[in-house]
């Protein structure tokens, strides 16, 4: 099923599309993506899930990753490689995108 916006808008969120987004969410919960897309005129249902779940959950942390969270990233990735998912379930509050942006960051150095 389409989220009834035919070509989404791309680039960054505006401050209105991110608090809209969060007040639909706290409205309507986060599982029906499609329902939710339906109220945001320029969105899909896939941006507002990815957007929802790798920024606006105020279950999220935006701290700076700690030294023991770092050592902790490092030994998952070893473990389970670019599993971004499976590493986060054992870091709570930080996202897969997140913890894929910081271990690039020391990568890429």
């Amino acid at each position: 099923m389409r989220s009834g916006v035919l070509s989404p808008r791309k680039g960054p969120w505006t401050p209105e599309e991110s608090q809209r987004l969060v007040t639909l969410v706290r409205l309507m919960g986060p599982q029906d993506w499609v329902s939710i897309a339906s109220f945001m005129s320029s969105r899909n249902a896939k941006q507002c899930r990815e957007r929802y779940h790798q920024n606006l959950d105020p279950s999220l942390r935006h701290d700076p990753i700690s030294e023991d969270e770092a050592r902790a990233i490092m030994d998952l990735y070893g473990r389970y490689g670019t599993a971004w998912a499976r590493i986060a379930e054992h870091l709570p509050g930080r996202s897969d995108n997140a913890i894929k942006n910081y271990v690039n960051g020391l990568v890429n150095k």
